[in-house]
């Protein structure tokens, strides 16, 4: 073992004796902040069928190039579309659909204009102007299409991809398995919190912003109890967090005082 290390040479040699870690599956209300350990993928297209973007009236655009305000087109309404319900008939020349965000775009219709932007009168609608093609509609596989890879395997799922996931049929994901830290302070001069230091004491601050540091990484921190300047009694200590924990992690004793046992 190298006497002194910089903190790359420390990091390069612990990562030298580190592996990936297990996997396990979890349902995706338990899954924020964690690892994702599968490439999540869509299993139809986002959106799924073409539809409005807002409240309003499905139109044929071509049916509106001559409207003016002062002479505004005519249009009879022939069906209402709520979200989720579908329309089976075509809209002809001179027709129009009440249509809601989100439902179905009809055969017949390939434009939607706002309905505060248009006259109503009973059965009829009036425009005061042309309306593009494929204004407010949102069309099939437009955010994303069957197959992609919206999440990818090793990133840290956030709220937003919680919604995904959902979005896409995933009421579990695999994740990586949280690791198991253990946590032990060593030193005679170190009390526990509820201990008021004296004579040269302190405090053992070291094993709870270890232990703060190790959650907010994503992982599980197990603190033990401090550990006095006692090589055997050290050693023993190490073995049994060693036995319930993937990593070990020691603080103090590795100086070159008498009394630094961890480094040997």
């Amino acid at each position: 073992m190298e006497k002194f290390v910089t903190v790359e040479r420390a990091r390069e040699l612990m990562l030298q004796g580190v592996g990936p870690m297990p996997v396990e599956k979890i349902a995706i209300t338990d899954a924020l902040g964690r690892v994702v350990a599968e490439d999540i993928l869509v299993d139809r297209n986002i959106p799924p069928m073409d539809n409005s973007a807002m409240d309003g009236y499905g139109v044929r655009a071509l049916d509106t190039v001559a409207a003016t305000s002062g002479q505004p087109l005519k249009l009879t309404v022939v069906a209402t579309i709520p979200a989720g319900q579908q329309f089976g008939g075509e809209i002809k020349a001179g027709e129009t659909v009440r249509i809601m965000t989100g439902a179905p775009i009809p055969a017949g219709v390939d434009a939607v204009v706002k309905r505060e932007l248009v006259e109503e009168h009973d059965d009829h609608i009036f425009l005061t102007e042309p309306v593009s093609p494929q204004n407010d509609i949102r069309y099939a596989g437009e955010d994303v299409l069957a197959g992609d890879k919206v999440i990818a395997a090793g990133q840290v799922i956030n709220p937003a991809m919680v919604g995904m996931m959902a979005a896409v049929g995933y009421p579990y994901v695999s994740v990586v398995q949280r690791p198991r830290i253990a946590i032990i302070t060593t030193g005679d001069e170190i009390v526990e919190l509820h201990e008021r230091p004296t004579g040269g004491r302190i405090r053992n601050s070291n094993s709870f912003s270890l232990s703060a540091l190790v959650q907010h990484a994503g992982g599980i921190p197990l603190i033990f109890p401090t550990v006095r300047d006692d090589p055997s009694r050290l050693k023993k200590v190490v073995e049994q967090s060693a036995a319930v924990a993937d990593l070990v992690l020691t603080t103090g004793g590795v100086s070159m005082g008498d009394y630094d046992f961890v480094r040997t």
